[in-house]
């Protein structure tokens, strides 16, 4: 809450194609701004994106968004860069610097922008789901 106002999240979670396809939404512009059109339609002011490509520009995207009044919640791991929870061994080698570089490099890539949440979710299994822990910014 600021102030005396406070913020009632109206979201969706937005993978085009699914989690299976994991391609970075924020790049196909024209399928961006014909989902904000609908998006601002259903009175949406927050998206939650699953994977982005932390090396490509995303200013038009994230302009398209700032522009509609929607709100981006972005999780900085992804399938190819996670930890992995498996057992005590797994997660161990999955905690490693290239891990690390992938989620300094998204928080860098976001860090200019407004309207940002940012989690570091480590869900990996259906059981652990109740303990992930998040990190948030809030730009």
């Amino acid at each position: 809450m600021a102030g005396d106002e406070r913020f009632f999240i109206r979201g969706v979670a937005y993978q085009p194609g699914g989690a299976a396809d994991a391609q970075d939404p924020l790049l196909d512009l024209e399928t961006l701004e014909s989902d904000v059109e609908m998006f601002k339609e259903l009175g949406i002011n927050t998206i939650r994106i699953y994977t982005v490509d932390n090396s490509e520009n995303h200013d038009e995207a994230m302009a398209m968004l700032d522009e509609a009044g929607i709100y981006l919640t972005l999780d900085a791991s992804t399938p190819e860069y996670s930890l992995n929870r498996e057992s005590l061994e797994t997660l161990h080698q999955s905690y490693n610097a290239e891990y690390l570089q992938h989620l300094f490099a998204t928080i860098d890539a976001f860090a200019g922008y407004s309207e940002l949440y940012l989690s570091l979710g480590i869900v990996q299994s259906s059981d652990n789901w109740r303990r992930q822990p998040h990190a948030f910014l809030l730009r």
